[in-house]
């Protein structure tokens, strides 16, 4: 519980908190799920256990693409590094968030 508590307050560090925890948590939590939903005809089923799965996938990953974007805005804040790459992984953040919204509703439409 410490480590979740540091990574929202932007304690831990940078380069960690964007590449492993955004990046790699990202594509290993969502993306990969993703397509494997898609594949699988998931996201065009009436049956509903599946289709709690797949509504419990999007919450969760509306829940962990908030809890990320903080953390990586927050430790690009007490980067003490290169302005340049703080300010970086800040627009990546922006960005990040208006194309998961996008996603969101293009899935939900």
């Amino acid at each position: 519980m410490d480590f979740i508590r540091a990574l929202w307050r932007g304690e831990v560090a940078l380069i960690k908190t964007y590449w492993i925890y955004g990046t790699l948590g990202m594509l290993l939590l969502f993306g990969i799920p993703s397509i494997i939903f898609e594949e699988s005809g998931f996201y065009e089923t009436e049956d509903p256990t599946l289709l709690i799965v797949v509504l419990a996938h999007a919450l969760f990953a509306v829940v962990y693409t908030i809890f990320i974007s903080v953390a990586i805005w927050r430790s690009a804040t007490n980067y003490m590094g290169s302005a340049w790459w703080a300010g970086l992984a800040k627009v990546a953040v922006v960005i990040g968030v208006l194309r998961f919204i996008a996603e969101i509703v293009k899935e939900f439409k």
